[in-house]
């Protein structure tokens, strides 16, 4: 997909396909959206049915490894079980198996993609806090805002405790802290006692209630 007439199309695909702010319409685009990697299918003068084809670095034993990660699947609803998903996954597979040894996807229904090959490696859980318990929580040595650098460093110092994790820099800090701004969200963060960052986390409200989006917490025995 080249040319401003084509991301034009596709922006307004996905303002029709979910409802999107302006602002964090354009800022998707000019940020995170990379043309050079969707696969799209044009109909009636218009996209159909798309998703992006992106290319992430993924720390596994103690190695970092480019890995292609597959996300936005996704089908206009008067064009949907045509097969138009399955060209398009058949398309993203097969340009992704040459150049890449793993294949992640988010998908909001793993099922799906079971007839692709995928397995389900880890769930998103959704927790509920009563509100008659948010009196119990300190906001010792809470604070609202930190430098990229210092999200940076507490994200490295809680996933070398695991494997299979991103490989994340400055940069990516930068564009979220910017994301935050035009999405209107907030963060929190959590420092020791010499004022190191230990942790975040980045939160919304929606419908009265407050929705966690990334977190990252390590060593709280300070």
């Amino acid at each position: 997909m080249q040319g401003s007439r084509t991301r034009q199309k596709y922006m307004n695909y996905g303002s029709s396909r979910i409802q999107i702010k302006p602002k964090l319409s354009e800022f998707y685009f000019k940020n995170i959206f990379d043309k050079g990697r969707c696969i799209a299918l044009e109909q009636d003068q218009r996209i159909i049915s798309s998703l992006q084809l992106n290319e992430h670095i993924l720390r596994l034993r103690d190695k970092q490894l480019k890995i292609s990660y597959i996300l936005g699947v996704s089908t206009l609803p008067d064009y949907r079980r045509r097969g138009h998903m399955r060209r398009l996954m058949e398309s993203a597979l097969d340009e992704a198996g040459h150049n890449h040894l793993v294949t992640l996807i988010r998908g909001f229904y793993p099922k799906l993609y079971e007839q692709f090959g995928f397995e389900t490696v880890y769930e998103r859980k959704l927790y509920t806090v009563p509100r008659e318990c948010l009196h119990k929580v300190s906001l010792t040595n809470i604070s609202y805002a930190a430098e990229p650098q210092e999200l940076l460093q507490a994200y490295q110092n809680f996933t070398k405790h695991f494997d299979g994790c991103y490989v994340r820099d400055r940069e990516y800090y930068v564009l979220l802290q910017n994301e935050i701004v035009v999405t209107q969200k907030q963060m929190v963060v959590y420092r020791n006692r010499q004022g190191e960052v230990c942790g975040y986390l980045i939160f919304h409200k929606k419908n009265r209630r407050f929705m966690w989006k990334k977190q990252s917490i390590w060593n709280l025995s300070y």
